[in-house]
């Protein structure tokens, strides 16, 4: 090969899209995770399988609690929905640039059913649905959804929530407070990451776990997380907007 040759190799490898450049990553198993988890392997190394992996998973509120009772150490359930958070600022900083991952559905946070884990210790996992959207970042999980029906005023705190839940208020009740209410003081709340720029997670994994304890209702964890997810991709999408990283969309 000349050096026009190498030199021509060079620019094609720079400009192949980043789907082709990912597309071989495997995605680890959450099923491995609770397997791990209760053959008493130790938090951390888990956590560097995850992290060396690269793999997140976009876990609903409740299934915190269910990976907490098959056995999962707090450490890795945090851990969880840390790098969950990581990767909807990616998604979004993706989408406000007009890019994305592209099809490569293993770069996404996985979606999980874990209606069987009792039962059999099965997990059922997905990529998300990868439609284009032009209203919402490629790669977010099908249980997302905008901030749109929240009231303009008047936000929830996971404590205010822990209250009502306290005070006797009924799942139906507290389920139509996350959905008119935007869940607030859970963007910047625990600081940065060590990974940089990215903000900590607002609710962690542990926290879910614990409200399940406390009797939270399931479908309540489900939408406090859906509300989160909500708040945290408008601030993203308005961080990035404003950093002039995209057009308004």
């Amino acid at each position: 090969m000349n050096a026009i040759s190498r030199r021509l190799a060079v620019v094609l490898m720079l400009l192949l899209p980043l789907s082709a450049c990912v597309s071989v990553r495997q995605s680890y198993l959450l099923s491995d995770v609770v397997t791990r988890s209760q053959r008493s392997d130790s938090p951390g190394t888990i956590v560097s399988a995850l992290r060396t992996s690269k793999t997140s998973y976009a876990l609903k509120g409740s299934d915190f609690a269910e990976l907490r009772t098959a056995g999962v150490q707090d450490e890795v359930l945090d851990f969880i929905q840390q790098s969950f958070t990581n990767d909807v600022d990616l998604l979004v900083r993706y989408w406000m640039g007009n890019e994305s991952m592209g099809r490569c559905g293993s770069c996404y946070p996985q979606e999980v059913d874990l209606s069987t884990l009792r039962s059999n210790g099965s997990v059922r996992q997905t990529p998300p649905p990868l439609q284009s959207n032009p209203g919402r970042a490629l790669g977010l999980p099908s249980w997302y959804r905008t901030t749109w029906g929240y009231a303009r005023s008047g936000g929830l705190t996971v404590d205010e929530l822990r209250d009502l839940a306290r005070s006797g208020m009924s799942e139906d009740q507290l389920l139509h407070e996350l959905r008119t209410r935007p869940v607030v003081d859970v963007i910047g709340v625990g600081g940065r990451t060590s990974f940089g720029s990215r903000l900590a997670a607002g609710i962690t994994g542990s926290t879910f776990a614990d409200l399940a304890d406390e009797g939270m209702p399931p479908s309540v964890l489900n939408e406090l997380q859906a509300n989160y997810l909500a708040v945290l991709v408008e601030h993203l999408r308005l961080k990035y907007m404003q950093l002039g990283r995209g057009a308004k969309p």
